[in-house]
This record gives C-alpha cells, structure tokens and sequence, in this order.
C-alpha cells in the first residue's frame, strides 16, 4: 500500500508535465489494444448505441428508462462537445440558459423552462436546484470552476420538489464527479493553450491502494485567461478573465461487500475581474449630470456647467457604442472566490432487498467583489467602494456562507413495488455586505445632504430546513408503471439588517431600515426579522414501456420555491410560490438505436410566483420582491440524435415557451406606480434550437472527428412596465429582442497507440459581436449599461491518458 500511496503523490506532478508516450504503461489486453481492420475501428468508434446511465431519481438507471423529461451528458460527451463550464451546458440543452450575474461573475444564473433566479443573495432561493456529487448547493458561486473530470451532468426538468426539495420549480443540475475506483493506476493530463493568453491545464490520477477495498483519485485544473476587454483608464483587462485554481480529491472505500463509503473534498480559488460594462444610451438625471459636473472641475449650480456635463456623459456612450469591447471604467474591479466543499455518502445493504444511504454535505466560502457599475471614467456607481466607516464593515462587497446538509433514505423492494423514505436537513448561516460609493462628497453638500455612501449589511442570515420525503413505484405489468410521491418540507429564515449611509464629513450613520435616525453606531439601526415558511410537494405519473425501445409517459408535479426577505428595503417577507405541471413525453430509441428522441411537452401554473423589479425610491435604485398572483407557462422540447452513416452523427434540439400572468393586479412598473400586469408575456425567447454535427474517420493508427454546434436564441420580448419608455427602440431592439446565433467547431485527432488526442476548437466561430442588457442608474436617468458577451475565441488541446482511462 505504501508504494501506491507514493504513486498517488507522485501522480500530482503529471499537471505540470507533458507526458510523453513511454511515461506510462499502456494496457496490452485485447480489448484496449487498438484494431487493425479499418472497418473494426470504425465500428469501435462508431456511434455510441449505448444509454447513459443517470440517477435522476436517485437510483441508477437507463436515461432512455426514466419517465422524467431529463438531459444527459456523459464525461466523453463534455470532451466532445468543449463543454468547460456552467455557461456552455445551456447551448445543448433545450428549455435551459445560463448567465453570468452581474452582481458576482464567478456565480451563473440558470433559467429552465422559463424560471431564473432572481437575485443571488443569501436570502434568496433560486427555482432551479443544483447538486453536486449529490450534494445541495443552493449558492453556486464558483460552480463553472468545477466543469472538469466530470462523469456526467443531469439536467432534471419541471418540479422535483418529492425527490429534491424545495426550490426545484424550474427543474434540477445534477455534477456528478468521476470517483475513485478499483480499476488500478488510471489518469490522464490535458493543456489547452488558447487566444487572449488562455492557459487551461488539468488532469486526474487514480490509485488503488487496497485491492478491491480502497481507492483514492486526485483531480486539478489551473485556468488563467486575458479578459477580452480593457479599460481605457485603469488599463486593466476586463470581461471573461480567467484565475482559477481547483483541486477535488476523491476516496472510495469498500471494507465490506455490503457497505460503501465515498468521501469527496475540493478547494477553490478563484481571482477575477468581473464584466465588461459599456453606456448605450444617456437618460438625464440631475444628480449624474451635477456630480459629472464637480468630476470636470465645474460649478454644478449653472446651466452651463450641466450642458457641458452632458455632452461629456454623452461621450462616454458613442464611446461604448463604437467600441463595445473597450471601456471607461475608471475603478479597478475585482471578483476573488476562496470555497472548500466537503460530501461523504455511506450506502449500506441492509438485506438483498433493502438499502440505507446517507449523505452529508458541507460548504463555505467567502465572495469579495468591487464593480465600477456606471461605466464612465466619472464617480457615479461604484459596487463595493472603499468605506470610510468602522473597520468592522468590510471596504467592499463581502458574501461570506457556511452550509451544512444532510439527508438520509431508504430504498427497497417488494414484489412489484419499488419504495423509498428518507428525511433532510439543512443549516446555512453567513452574511452578505456591500457598501456603494453612489456619489461623492460635493454633491451631497450642494443638495443639502451630507451622507455620500450607502451601506447594506445583512448579517447573521440564518436559513434552515427540514423535510420527510417519499416516492414509489408500483408495477402493474412488465410495462406499465405507476409512480407517486410526497414531500412535506419546514424551513425558517432571519436576518439582522444594518443598512445605513454615511457621512465621512461628520462620521455620523443615517438608518435607511424602519428608522431614519442619525446615530453615531451602525449598529443602531439594526433590524432583526424572522419568519418560518411551509409546503408540500408531490407528483403522479404512469409509464408505458409499449415496446423495448419506446417509452411513453404522463404525470403531474408539484413543488415549491422558498419564501424570504428582502436586503435592500425593510419590507414584509415575500411568501413561498407554487408550481403546479403537466408533462407528457415520449422517449425513443429506433432505427435499431441509430435514431434517438426525447420529447415533452408541458404546462405549469403558479400560484404566489414571486416576482423582482428594480424600481426607483428617492434617488436611488433599490430592488422589491412581492408575490404575483397567478401565472402560467406552456412549452415543448424535443432533443433528436440520428446516425445516418458510419461515423455521423447528427443531432439538434428545439425548445418552445410561452409564459404569461394569468392575474397580476397589483404589479410594479418602473415609476414604482401599481399597474396591472394581467396578460403580460414573459420576457423570455419563445424560440430556441441548437443543431451539431460530427463525423468521424480513420487514417493509420489514428482517429479523426470534425464537430459542429450551432446554437440559436430570438424573440426575447421585454417587459414593457420594466422597460424606461425613453430608450430608443432600436437599442431595446438589440440588446433584449436580438437573434443570437452562436457556432462552435472542433477538430479531434487521436493517435490510438499512445493514447493522445490533439484538439483545435473555436467557440462563437463567427465572431458574433453582440451585447445584452446590463443595469440602468437610478430613477430611470443616467447611464443605461449594456454586457459584452464573450467574441470567438479559439486554440489547440492536448490530452494524454494512460493506464486505459
């Protein structure tokens, strides 16, 4: 054992190597020794007839089996495909998009089936659950970083409230990291050298240290990129960059032929920049035209001062305009991620029949972050300035989580009954700050108002829950299946609230919570709220195998999403939403497996859905979350692989959605005036579909495949209440409604023999030059922001793995 464990450590420095073919000892059995017959190879490389299998309902199972609308796919898939984080799994899967928040680049906003998230903040929850290694992580900051030595991703759709809890609305992610196993010494070691200095390297070893009793693997990726855009002022590269530094260890342990123990663990570092910011257009607003003024070294109080204030502002957005991916950002932004994860599963066999298994998480981590959010070389909006306050506030945007779960299940069979009970808990505690340097000191002064600085901290946020759960199948013929399930889930939430604004000239705090008062201590104006929330979740559904290859499904779900407070303003809790949905589906496997289907179509209805805008109180903008009547979504997605000859294979997947309020009396426009909202369409694109390609061929002794993506989003339709009426329609034209068609290509060559694939790919291949909406300022005025999104970028991989991984 002792020479296994030096082979374990020694193995770590394969990540700053380039292997060479005689480094590691190639496995000369038949069945990994590379055939001779080109037509061998061709079937051995062919297309993969086989399923994946998924544990989308937390049991191993044939993907083409499971009566669940689910998209799967498998490590070698990610390999194929370029898929490298969080952003790129919504370009292959229908009914899903992925963003990057504005509020914290290193976290990603997931939308499915026509429900994102919201806000990122502790004291939100987001429709859309996300799980790794069977682990709950309801704050997924840093979550791309983990894209690397994956098994599988699951991407679950609809609610999933029975088997995973609240806040599955939207549907599921499933990462399921590779685990150690008993196979003997496997790894292998991938470089990526690409354009705007990306530098990717990573690269797995696994050991078995016990013969079929105890098995260790160690993963880690390095990723450090050039952000694609600079500012024009500080010099700093912004937008896309890239510092990342992952490590995962994985140990699997096996004393008995009944119990099973996996314990895995992951360290995160992450060091970035955050967007790329530039003003489209420019609303005029007295304090942005005063405070540009002072910023000029101008008298604010004459007419002559805020002509030139404007012209200067105006500027800055021709600027933005001509070129979106240089910009004024006049402070340095930073966006640094430190995480540790912890997951142990215990599975134990208590008979042939029955099964316990228990599954224990653990997280935290600490989000500092600063963002120039006017995208001006003046001093309008800057995310997490610098504080003149106590030293016991942080001088920037400070997220600190601690998270704690665990759930335990038991799972059996009897005759035709397949069973499973378990139990959830959970426990979160953090805090979540930022202070915002909204104007400088002069202009406060000539309106007669002295507090220059906002601060919001939220601390002491506890988030706690517990839930009992079941789900059973019952077979009434070898083909037809019914399924039921239940969930009854408890959570209770609070906070401590000390949201102020300072004054550096007198060192005096102004509460903004339910007091106003001028006080000497910020910790006068604390707020504490509490509140408890409850809810069942449940689903029905049938199943009918008619034939071997063709599955056909219906069923009925409900879940729910979590209520909470609100950070920003002092205002009653936003209560729990329901969603309520109807899914049938068909899954296929036909033409002897060369044509494969998954088709389902749906409608959801919801109940108190909960609904965000940022609507204008004084001076500032602040965000307001209330609970909109009714509401419901309709879709259709369909995803199709065919292999019309050896070694193609094409594919393609359309979504379609349609999301409206049935009833929404009480809804919020911009103004912050009461409108009704009744009839009015989701914003989100009616219309998506991504197509792929690829074919593969042999030459001597190698493997060569071509692959194409294509990707296609339009029709996004604003919300005319939330949109500022002086906006030219041309840009809301652009940067919401805009068609977005994004390629991918991919050049694989594989010298069989020595195990080595050498890859050229290109993402947004096309060069698409596009923006998307950002952040407007306050009252509706000032500089209207939009987000440029990643140009093509392009480079060559090497992988080389060894011991038949």
């Amino acid at each position: 054992m002792g020479s296994k464990i030096v082979a374990l450590v020694a193995g770590c420095s394969i990540f700053g190597l380039a292997g060479g073919g005689q480094a590691w000892a190639q496995d000369a059995s038949p069945a990994n020794s590379a055939p001779t017959d080109a037509g061998a190879r061709a079937d051995q490389y062919g297309y993969d007839s086989q399923d994946i299998v998924v544990t989308a309902r937390k049991r191993e199972e044939s993907l083409s089996k499971v009566p669940v609308a689910v998209s799967a796919f498998s490590g070698a898939k990610l390999e194929e495909t370029g898929i490298k984080s969080a952003l790129d799994i919504g370009n292959f899967t229908p009914g899903l998009r992925v963003a990057q928040s504005l509020q914290a680049d290193s976290s990603a906003v997931f939308t499915l089936r026509g429900q994102a998230a919201s806000e990122i903040q502790l004291t939100f929850d987001q429709p859309v659950g996300v799980y790794v290694d069977g682990v709950n992580y309801p704050r997924v900051y840093g979550l791309s970083a983990a894209f690397f030595d994956l098994d599988r991703i699951e991407v679950l759709k609809g609610p999933q409230g029975t088997l995973y809890g609240r806040n599955t609305t939207g549907g599921a992610i499933n990462l399921v990291s590779k685990n150690a196993d008993y196979d003997g010494e496997h790894g292998y070691i991938f470089a990526e050298l690409g354009n705007h200095a990306s530098r990717r390297v990573n690269g797995a070893m696994n050991v078995e240290l016990v013969d079929d009793k105890l098995a260790a693997r160690i993963a880690f990726q390095n990723w450090t990129r050039d952000g694609y855009g600079t500012s024009r002022i500080t010099g700093q590269d912004v937008g896309g960059n890239k510092n990342q530094t992952y490590i995962r260890g994985s140990l699997q342990f096996d004393p008995t032929s009944n119990l099973s123990i996996g314990l895995k663990a992951d360290v995160l570092r992450i060091r970035e920049n955050g967007p790329l910011l530039t003003p489209r257009f420019y609303l005029p607003m007295t304090n942005a035209d005063q405070q540009v003024a002072i910023d000029l070294g101008l008298d604010p109080t004459l007419p002559a001062s805020i002509t030139a204030a404007r012209a200067a502002l105006q500027d800055a957005v021709n600027r933005g305009t001509a070129d979106f991916f240089t910009s004024d950002i006049n402070d340095k932004q930073f966006d640094d991620l430190d995480a540790v994860s912890v997951g142990l599963t215990i599975a134990y066999d208590i008979s042939d029949a029955v099964s316990i298994k228990s599954i224990s998480g653990f997280r935290r981590f600490k989000n500092d972050r600063q963002m120039d959010l006017d995208g001006t070389r003046f001093n309008l909006l800057l995310y997490g300035a610098d504080s003149p306050g106590p030293n016991y506030f942080p001088p920037y945007a400070l997220v600190k989580d601690r998270l704690f779960t665990q759930e335990l299940n038991l799972t059996g069979e009897a005759g035709p009954l397949t069973w499973l009970v378990g139990g959830f808990v959970s426990d979160e505690k953090g805090d979540d700050s930022s202070t915002n340097n909204l104007w400088a000191d002069q202009i406060r002064v000539v309106q007669g108002n002295p507090y220059t600085i906002n601060q919001t901290h939220v601390i002491d946020i506890i988030n706690r829950s517990w839930s009992i759960f079941t789900q059973n199948d019952v077979r009434l013929s070898d083909r037809i299946t019914l399924t039921g399930g239940l969930r009854y889930n408890r959570e209770t939430k609070g906070l401590t609230q000390l949201n102020n604004r300072f004054a550096p000239s007198t060192g005096l705090y102004q509460c903004n919570t339910t007091s106003t008062a001028v006080v000497t201590d910020p910790m006068q104006c604390a707020v504490t709220r509490r509140a408890t929330f409850e809810g069942w979740s449940w689903l029905a559904s049938i199943s009918n195998q008619i034939t071997d290859d063709v599955l056909l499904y219906a069923k009925i779900s409900q879940g729910f999403k979590g209520g909470g407070f609100d950070t920003r303003p002092i205002a009653p809790p936003f209560q729990p939403e329901k969603a309520r949905e109807i899914e049938v589906g068909m899954k296929g496997r036909l033409l002897d497996g060369l044509l494969r289907t998954n088709i389902a179509a749906y409608t959801t209805r919801y109940s108190n859905k909960q609904e965000t805008a940022i609507v204008p109180v004084g001076n500032v903008n602040t965000v307001l979350t209330t609970n909109a009547a009714r509401a419901r979504i309709r879709g259709f997605e369909a995803d199709v692989t065919l292999q019309p000859a050896q070694g193609l294979s094409l594919g393609g997947t359309v979504a379609y959605l349609d999301g409206k309020y049935n009833s929404y009396p009480t809804a919020l426009n911009r103004l912050n005036q009461v409108v009704d909202a009744s009839g009015e369409h989701f914003p989100n694109p009616p219309w998506t579909y991504t197509l792929n390609a690829r074919y593969q061929f042999f030459a001597p002794n190698a493997r060569i495949a071509m692959q194409a993506d294509w990707s296609w989003a339009a029709g996004a339709r604003p919300t005319p209440r939330l949109v500022d009426q002086a906006l030219p329609v041309a840009l809301v034209d652009e940067l919401v409604r805009s068609d977005v068609g994004l390629l991918n290509l991919r050049l694989d060559y594989t010298i069989e023999s020595a195990d080595v694939t050498i890859a050229l790919f290109a993402t947004n291949a096309l060069n698409k030059k596009y923006q998307i909406l950002g952040s407007t300022r306050a009252g509706g005025g000032g500089p209207q922001l939009a987000v440029t999104r990643e140009p093509r970028m392009f480079g060559i991989s090497f992988r080389k793995s060894f011991g038949g991984e």
